[in-house]
């Protein structure tokens, strides 16, 4: 009947969320400081939406989304005002730094990046936050957790009807669990607005500096310093392992092979270095990760099995580049940080090994089972190695995987344990989780 697979995969994802029983999971309970209000009625909306005299553009975007969205919840036109326009005495809801906003004696705080807020105010509701987004954060906040707004795809939204219903807002304030990076890796990624409606760090789409910018990884002489970036490093062909073979990898037969580089190698050191250095002074706010080849081969010359018996890990090599390009970094004065990706033969932590202090670990998850249903704490050999990353690394973050790699279009009811596993990571020192789905195809929100 050519059902599209986006709203089979929406309904799967309301059964999972417990909506098609009539739950709304992401309500807040309700304390002696919520309200109890009405939106609209008949057609005709009860309040108006505030802006500042002179809204910046993040304002000025989350005003409208929440226009659009309270037309679709009851059928009213919502006017957008600004300080000191005539509001035909309506009570509003008030977005940013207004009037109504400073009068009521609120303050962003200790919110941090993204982090939102919702205050009540007689009949007012105050939506604030930390300047990177928190005003708009906390309208979606009040669209999808007070007023019952879902958006699954680019195409699967849900809006209840409201129009005459009385709604209840809760006022709180809410810090990201991960503040420094919240992401998924699918098709979803690059279709907007929903990555900001999901409130995501967005590295994949280039968010307007004046919706809050986004993280990125650095880009720049046609290097690319995300993932898999040993070849950033050392390009990976044949011409390159002809004029320097003991940049690459010695394998088991005492071969030299381009499946990996060398990572214990002076020069590819001295090379990883200067390619950092020189990328992070063309981008003061670019991120870069070093990570090894996508596969399971390591190398075996002197230098690398002495570190790797020395630290009891096949990851010791990596991590000894790691920190040669880390403290390169620090020496030239900058304040950056190096992000390691912990991933196949560089995943285990190394013993006795101390990394500088500028150095994040991005776990992966490979080590749990291809399919992504079982959560990762039913692993020890994993939470054995987060625990040890944990005690390891200043910083950590994780790249997990929901997707099954031998079959993209299988079906996989991973949502209970993606929610595991994110509650796993908040209860940790995890800063930022990427949540890996399948890319490589559309159809691909049903893994």
């Amino acid at each position: 009947m050519g059902i599209s697979m986006r709203w089979i995969a929406a309904a799967a994802v309301l059964l999972g969320a417990g909506l098609c029983r009539g739950e709304d999971v992401l309500r807040p309970p309700v304390t002696p400081e919520s309200r109890e209000i009405l939106l609209a009625a008949d057609g005709v909306a009860r309040y108006a939406l505030l802006l500042p005299a002179e809204p910046d553009g993040l304002e000025r975007f989350a005003a409208d989304e929440l226009r659009q969205a309270l037309f679709k919840l009851t059928g009213a036109e919502f006017a957008i005002l600004r300080d000191g326009d005539d509001g035909a005495g309506l009570p509003v809801i008030s977005v940013g730094d207004t009037a109504r906003f400073r009068a009521a004696g609120l303050a962003a705080g200790d919110l941090g990046r993204d982090g939102a807020a919702i205050a009540v105010a007689g009949e007012d509701i105050l939506l604030y936050g930390h300047p990177s987004r928190g005003p708009l954060f906390a309208a979606y906040m009040l669209l999808e957790e007070d007023f019952g707004v879902r958006f699954y795809t680019d195409s699967a939204e849900r809006y209840p009807d409201l129009s005459g219903v009385a709604v209840t807002v809760t006022p709180r304030r809410v810090a990201p669990a991960f503040p420094m990076m919240r992401d998924v890796h699918t098709q979803l990624s690059f279709l907007q607005p929903w990555g900001l409606r999901n409130r995501l760090s967005q590295f994949y789409w280039q968010v307007p500096p004046e919706l809050g910018g986004n993280i990125h990884f650095i880009s720049h002489q046609h290097r690319w310093w995300f993932g898999h970036s040993y070849d950033q490093i050392v390009p990976h062909n044949e011409a390159c392992l002809a004029e320097h073979p003991e940049w690459f990898m010695l394998d088991a037969n005492g071969e030299r092979s381009r499946r990996q580089i060398c990572p214990s190698n002076p020069e590819v050191q001295a090379l990883a270095a200067g390619y950092v250095v020189e990328a992070m002074q063309s981008d003061p706010a670019g991120l870069v990760c070093l990570g090894q080849s996508d596969n399971g081969y390591y190398c075996r010359c002197v230098r690398c099995l002495e570190s790797i018996a020395r630290h009891d890990s096949t990851a010791a090599p990596h991590y000894d580049l790691v920190n040669a390009v880390a403290r390169a970094v620090t020496a030239v004065g900058l304040e950056r940080q190096v992000i390691a990706l912990a991933y196949q033969k560089t995943g285990e932590p190394p013993a006795d090994f101390a990394l500088a202090d500028n150095v994040v670990i991005w776990l992966c998850t490979d080590l749990l089972s291809v399919s992504r249903i079982k959560a990762a704490e039913l692993n020890p050999r994993f939470m054995d190695r987060l625990r040890r990353w944990g005690e390891l690394a200043g910083e950590l973050y994780i790249w997990d995987y929901y997707v099954n790699f031998y079959n993209f279009f299988a079906y996989e009811p991973s949502l209970p344990a993606m929610a595991a596993n994110l509650r796993l990571y908040r209860d940790g020192k995890v800063t930022g989780v990427l949540m890996h789905g399948a890319l490589q195809t559309y159809g691909s929100e049903r893994q």
